[in-house]
């Protein structure tokens, strides 16, 4: 009975994908007794457990009807694209408890010579906003009592791969005052929106300037994209990696999960940056001694490149202010 009940669940997913796609949320699970045989397409229902029953009898080693579900799920998420995956139930509970758990700092920041401030951010998680918010009160509070101001200010974002897109959007909103930060266009409602500015920008115009190199991914793309579109600040450094996909973790009713692309986002001007990237406004290739994922790796002034070239900018003329 356990493995028939495998099996029909097995060919339900796998066929009913098939044949008009899947979307769970935490507010939409199927119980077995909406399992029917008109979600499936008979053919396709017949060769799937027939393939099962195969594997089961010839394959040459015992496999249990878990292992060739989980499996056989695995494998149409990955055909979908590579971010796609399922979790475990047990790899869920992790998530769900790491994500709780105690966030790790994700902003540093430095002050550099002739009044210009430095951060780095290794990822968005979700208190990447308030500490880069902190961490820029704290550079104008320490100019102010040298009896000067901050001049201008550098975000490195360089091999930053990405993180939560919520946290994009409100780093994003830190500086602009109007306008489409980022667009999400999916195939359900949830999944499409507009995230707009709020008023307010925490250094008033100050100029800026975004590092970003191969490695900058996901979440590094909206912010650098929608600085870059509202001429708040420039982009240095090379093309951005392109990875324009949002991928949401929904829930399923027996505890497990699937990681899916619900949706791709979009810049504010409308375009997708997947497999494109960000082009920086100036070009500048990378030394081999930058800044890596680690947050506490040391900055060098005087070797890298991209962040040297940055410092120019900002020193000779003031650059993009925000016209919003």
């Amino acid at each position: 009975m356990k493995s028939l009940k495998f099996r029909i669940l097995l060919v339900f997913i796998i066929a009913g994908t098939l044949s008009f796609g899947i979307s769970f949320s935490s507010r939409f699970f199927i119980s077995e007794n909406q399992i029917t045989t008109k979600a499936i397409e008979q053919n396709e229902a017949l060769i799937i457990d027939e393939i099962m029953q195969r594997v089961k009898q010839d394959y040459f080693q015992s496999i249990e009807d878990k292992d060739l579900i989980e499996n056989a799920i695995r494998g149409m998420l990955k055909e979908l694209d590579p971010n796609s995956d399922y979790i475990t139930e047990e790899d869920y509970k992790n998530l769900l408890t790491t994500s709780m758990g105690l966030l790790l700092p994700t902003v540093r920041y430095k002050f550099l010579s002739t009044n210009l401030g430095y951060v780095r951010i290794n990822q968005f998680s979700g208190n990447t906003a308030t500490e880069l918010s902190d961490a820029i009160n704290e550079m104008i509070n320490g100019y102010k009592s040298r009896d000067t101001r901050l001049h201008g200010l550098i975000i490195d974002l360089r091999n930053n791969l990405g993180g939560m897109f919520n946290a994009a959007v409100d780093v994003s909103d830190l500086f602009l005052t109007k306008g489409i930060i980022v667009s999400s266009e999916g195939r359900s409602p949830p999944s499409s929106f507009i995230r707009k500015a709020n008023k307010g920008d925490i250094i008033n115009g100050t100029p800026m300037v975004i590092l970003v190199n191969a490695n900058s991914a996901s979440a590094s793309e909206i912010v650098a994209a929608a600085l870059q579109h509202h001429h708040r600040a420039l982009i240095v450094g090379k093309k951005t990696y392109g990875k324009g996909l949002v991928q949401t973790v929904l829930p399923l009713s027996q505890g497990s999960a699937i990681k899916l692309t619900t949706s791709r986002y979009l810049t504010p001007s409308g375009q997708s940056i997947h497999k494109v990237g960000v082009k920086p406004d100036i070009l500048v290739e990378g030394s081999r001694q930058y800044p890596g994922k680690k947050l506490n790796a040391e900055i060098d002034q005087n070797n890298d490149v991209q962040l040297h070239e940055a410092m120019k900018l900002l020193n000779n003329y003031p650059i993009m202010h925000s016209k919003h």
